[in-house]
């Protein structure tokens, strides 16, 4: 997004889906992980979706909005993988979305995938290899980056994000620049990039097969 506002939702109440925004620019709503931290505003069992926070990132703050946690980080990293697969196979993201959202298991719909990609194909795919595609993709974006002049300095949020909201639900929230820096910080080593430029490291490029690509 690079400075520039997206989508409409009162991001300054949503940690993890201002991240998102930040490093990358993906709807954060039909996104999973991210889109369960928005819903957690709306009605809904929030005790299902805080017990797969713990199941799935170790703690109920993944989910929850008002920290800047590891947690929270962990969830934003799923999702954006989570959010590359429908591009990966053809499928249309708010299909995934809707089963995950009905489904008791999470993984559900990307168990389905890999079911349809080994019957069209007959070629052998595990979920956990799906998922690595996804991760490979996000960091060949981010080469892409790289090739184009784009860093960490580029990876910024709006004046409007660190705004306060006159009225509604989410009245005088706001995002901490600090924290927020800190959390992307640590968003880049956990994805094993240089925390200075924003760039993949040499060593996570050759570990994906990647270091062929340029990343700064």
């Amino acid at each position: 997004m690079r400075g520039h506002f997206p989508h409409g939702y009162q991001f300054q109440a949503f940690e993890g889906a201002s991240l998102m925004q930040a490093v990358g620019g993906a709807d954060p709503f039909p996104t999973y992980g991210t889109g369960v931290e928005i819903r957690l505003s709306l009605p809904g069992n929030r005790e299902k979706l805080l017990a797969e926070a713990r199941e799935l990132f170790g703690s109920e703050e993944a989910y929850l909005p008002g920290n800047y946690s590891a947690a929270k980080v962990r969830m934003v990293i799923d999702a954006e993988h989570r959010a590359r697969i429908p591009d990966i196979l053809g499928v249309c993201l708010y299909v995934i979305d809707g089963y995950n959202k009905t489904a008791d298991d999470y993984f559900f719909f990307y168990d389905r995938l890999v079911d349809l990609y080994q019957a069209a194909t007959g070629r052998p795919l595990t979920r956990a290899q799906l998922f690595a595609v996804a991760e490979r993709l996000v960091n060949l974006e981010r080469c892409h980056d790289a090739r184009e002049g784009l860093q960490r300095e580029d990876d910024r949020l709006p004046r409007q994000f660190f705004r306060t909201f006159p009225g509604g639900v989410h009245q005088d929230k706001t995002l901490d620049p600090q924290k927020m820096q800190e959390m992307q910080t640590l968003y880049y080593r956990m994805r094993g990039w240089d925390p200075d430029t924003g760039l993949p490291t040499l060593a996570k490029q050759r570990e994906l097969g990647l270091a062929n690509r340029r990343s700064g």
